[in-house]
């Protein structure tokens, strides 16, 4: 099974989401930071989602562009909850949107080369 860069590339991306809101939990989790527990809850869905589209990346299966669809609603579900969440002024909500505009947009740029790679494997397999 050869990888191609992109792939590659995507799971090491994906990876590092899952390493980062997992980094998230266990400061909150160890009181580093204080953190409502539903944003704790929420990073820990982020983890699992982000290292599942990981893993379906590196291995290639065919249902790693539904993960990174689901990384993408997630996430950006959760930055919008944000400012409910933390109770934020006005002023420091302006970039919320775009930063969850960006997320859908990143995990759908990922999901459309996955689904596209994945066609091309299938029907390259197909030819043998």
């Amino acid at each position: 099974m050869r990888r191609r860069p992109v792939t590659i590339i995507q799971s090491v991306v994906f990876g590092l989401l899952a390493i980062n809101a997992s980094w998230e939990v266990v400061t909150a989790v160890f009181g580093a930071e204080d953190d409502p527990t539903p944003l704790v809850m929420m990073q820990c869905v982020v983890c699992i989602v982000a290292a599942a589209t990981a893993w379906g990346i590196w291995r290639q299966a065919a249902w790693a562009w539904k993960a990174a669809i689901a990384y993408g609603v997630v996430t950006a579900g959760m930055l919008l909850t944000l400012p409910l969440l933390l109770e934020l002024p006005a002023e420091a909500r302006s970039g919320i949107w775009g930063g969850a505009a960006g997320i859908m947009l990143f995990a759908v740029l990922c999901a459309v080369w996955l689904r596209y790679d994945a066609k091309r494997r299938a029907a390259s397999s197909a030819d043998r």
